[in-house]
């Protein structure tokens, strides 16, 4: 038991705070095990490695977790969060594999959007026209979309667009969100992210504290099995009715639809 916890330890010491690279296979799947198994553990050290996974899993969606390991990761933050609860991103990740997992959930969890398809024209009509904000914001949708179309040199993508402005009751609108759906080969290059930020600077206002159009990359292979697309897509359309950081145990959610744009 005490070459063990030496063991246990040595794995735990090597997790720095939001560690990347992580850990690989074995070695996770050892650390789970004594972190399952051993009465000393280091909880800041397992949070921090959950959060390299998150990260990991955020910008490679190639990054697949074994079965064995996600059941150990959803027990683990399923009892933490009957005990000490969860913070957001936690509840996050726990949701998603309690989405994917064959399990029975007793707490609540985000679901799938209906994606409807639609035209800028159809957008205009019926989501400009109530409000100068909502008019302005359409303004930002259309010039947003053409800078993507310029700075990503490409006429192969998809857009989705989600949040409160697809909510025809909500009249002010804060900012348009809008998922841009790259094909998997500029997606890999690993460049989207710096592009993105260009992109999105163009529409900084509040002395660049606050941005009118928030862009969201994904692969054109995305699916409900990646995290990234859970994290992207789904709580896009799903808003929790408490905006709660921390001390969640439980995640109610109001649904919307997203409107995919036809070019």
């Amino acid at each position: 038991m005490e070459l063990n916890q030496k063991e246990y330890d040595l794995i735990a010491d090597s997790i720095p705070n939001n560690a990347m690279p992580i850990l690989n296979k074995e070695e996770r799947l050892r650390f789970y095990y004594l972190h399952r198994t051993l009465q000393k553990n280091i909880e800041h050290s397992m949070n921090d490695h959950l959060c390299a996974i998150r990260k990991k899993k955020l910008s490679n969606p190639g990054f697949i977790l074994s079965n064995e390991e996600r059941l150990f990761i959803y027990d683990y933050l399923n009892q933490k969060r009957k005990s000490v609860r969860l913070n957001r991103y936690e509840y996050n990740q726990l949701a998603f594999l309690g989405t994917n997992l064959n399990v029975v959930n007793d707490f609540d969890i985000p679901k799938w959007p209906n994606i409807k398809t639609t035209t800028l024209e159809d957008i205009k009509v019926q989501l400009s026209m109530s409000s100068d904000q909502r008019k302005m914001l359409f303004q930002v949708l259309k010039e947003g979309i053409d800078l993507c179309i310029k700075k990503f040199k490409s006429d192969k993508l998809g857009f989705i667009i989600g949040g409160s402005y697809v909510d025809e009751q909500n009249i002010y609108p804060n900012d348009i969100d809008l998922i841009v759906i790259l094909p998997i080969d500029a997606f890999q290059n690993n460049l989207y992210d710096n592009v993105r930020l260009k992109i999105t600077d163009q529409f900084m206002v509040d002395d660049n504290k606050r941005g009118l159009f928030d862009l969201i990359i994904i692969p054109d292979n995305y699916s409900i099995l990646q995290y990234m697309s859970f994290s992207r897509i789904i709580l896009l359309s799903n808003t929790p009715m408490m905006r709660s950081e921390y001390n969640i145990k439980n995640q109610e959610y109001t649904f919307r639809d997203l409107l995919k744009i036809n070019m």
